[in-house]
């Protein structure tokens, strides 16, 4: 009778946890079929930098990156083909992580890394952000020791179907719903067009010199980890024989953070 009684009490969380299995790997799936299926926007952009891009030159970096490189202009010049994969926000541990996959299926001839001296300051959104290489983990495994730097338990959550996809769904909304609002980059390339107005221009430069005044006196030291990854990314290039240029683009602080 006992038996009976505990065998029915179970009946319902296993059946409970049976449905959310079961709607985590429907929800999940439908997840990743939109957000492979992308053709604009940043998700379409890191896709193709990941699995496809055999571009000659190749460019890494956050938004410096994104904004500042043309790689029509730059293919110009040259007569080589170019591909910008850096992505807004994203710091060093990204861009390691990206050349890191990229160099495993291609070798360009020459690699630009825009880097901020800030990168390699501590400052742990840089590795917060890498929740952006989430949905790649399932086909490239190499990402998961970066994803492990936002927190050791992420390679069990992705045992979740849509867990990767959490902090993309509102711009995968977006970008499906609007496609043709979203602006279409040239080659990864993405720079940020329009005009400031005068009191738009007045209130970035209080702000900036707020931010001066703030930080002028704060004395960064530069993070191991950090200048550690930036070594990893210079290393695989090196490795590979491939000339690679490290840029610091212009910047409005009076003193760059320089390790030492």
């Amino acid at each position: 009778m006992k038996t009976k009684s505990f065998a029915k009490f179970l009946i319902k969380p296993v059946g409970f946890l049976v449905v959310l299995i079961l709607l985590d790997f429907v929800v999940g799936a439908g997840f990743r079929k939109i957000y492979f299926s992308q053709r604009v926007g940043q998700f379409s952009q890191t896709t193709y930098a990941i699995d496809s891009a055999r571009q000659d030159i190749m460019i890494y970096g956050s938004s410096r990156a994104v904004r500042h490189y043309s790689p029509s202009i730059i293919s110009k010049i040259t007569g080589l083909t170019c591909y910008d994969s850096g992505r807004d926000g994203l710091m060093i541990p990204y861009s390691t992580a990206m050349e890191e996959i990229s160099l495993n299926r291609h070798t360009p001839k020459f690699i630009i890394l825009d880097i901020s001296p800030r990168e390699l300051g501590i400052d742990q959104s840089k590795y917060d952000k890498l929740s952006i290489l989430l949905p790649y983990c399932n086909k490239h495994p190499e990402f998961i020791k970066y994803i492990q730097e936002i927190s050791p338990f992420e390679p069990y959550k992705l045992l979740s179907q849509t867990y990767p996809f959490n902090s993309s769904a509102f711009i995968l909304a977006t970008n499906t719903l609007f496609s043709k609002t979203v602006k279409k980059d040239d080659n990864g390339y993405l720079p940020l067009e329009g005009q400031m107005t005068k009191p738009e221009v007045d209130d970035y430069s209080l702000r900036m010199n707020k931010r001066y005044l703030k930080i002028k006196k704060r004395k960064d030291i530069p993070e191991e980890k950090g200048v550690r990854y930036f070594k990893a990314f210079l290393d695989n290039s090196a490795k590979r024989n491939i000339k690679t240029l490290v840029v610091i683009s212009p910047t409005v602080l009076k003193k760059s953070f320089l390790p030492g």
